[in-house]
């Protein structure tokens, strides 16, 4: 789609007008006998330039582990230190940061953010 890409494949990335970058899409709703056919289709909303775009792409699928690529088109809302610790801990891993809100005390995985 974008002629700055032509020649290489990225895997595709979502971008929320306001939240920037995100790719869990971890629900959907079928609804089998609901048919609406005279529902009109709508594109989403186009909020980054076509090389935003792109360089989000590039940032995705070339460095998705340093987060720049959440930050295009300059989100209003940013993931918090907490929040980026909490999703770069392995899984198995996360309920002791998780114990650690739940007793009240999230000075201390602050302070293993410094």
């Amino acid at each position: 789609q974008f002629e700055l890409l032509t020649n290489k494949s990225y895997y595709p990335v979502c971008h929320h007008p306001r939240l920037g970058g995100w790719f869990a899409l971890r629900g959907v709703l079928i609804f089998p006998n609901l048919t609406c056919p005279t529902l009109p289709r709508q594109d989403p909303p186009s909020i980054l330039s076509e090389e935003e775009a792109c360089r989000m792409l590039e940032l995705y699928n070339e460095h998705w582990q340093d987060w720049r690529w959440r930050d295009a088109g300059n989100p209003e809302e940013k993931y918090s230190r907490l929040q980026m610790k909490y999703f770069e801990t392995p899984p198995g891993q996360r309920l002791d940061i998780i114990a650690q809100l739940l007793e009240n005390n999230p000075e201390s995985i602050t302070e293993q953010l410094s």
